[in-house]
């Protein structure tokens, strides 16, 4: 039963890796290919999301936005220094 649920928590986050990896790639994409830069305004809205989090005194919200920012951010760093 552990094993089992060993497995599928693995099995869970190498999916999550993948989407968030494919989202990475997409925004990529989207910042190559669009008008309107993707990336650079998600990142935007995210700091917005996170300063108005501190100016309600939010500290859970801002811990979870702070880490939606980062992980963006990590994964677009990654795909960008990769080729599509």
């Amino acid at each position: 039963m552990a094993e089992d649920l060993e497995i599928l928590k693995e099995e869970l986050e190498d999916e999550k890796d993948a989407i968030l990896r494919a989202c990475a790639q997409f925004g990529v994409f989207l910042k190559e290919n669009s008008v309107l830069v993707y990336n650079d305004g998600m990142m935007g809205y995210l700091n917005l999301m996170i300063k108005q989090a501190r100016e309600q005194g939010d500290q859970t919200e801002v811990g979870g936005r702070s880490m939606a920012f980062q992980l963006s951010h990590n994964k677009f760093d990654l795909v960008s220094r990769t080729t599509l």
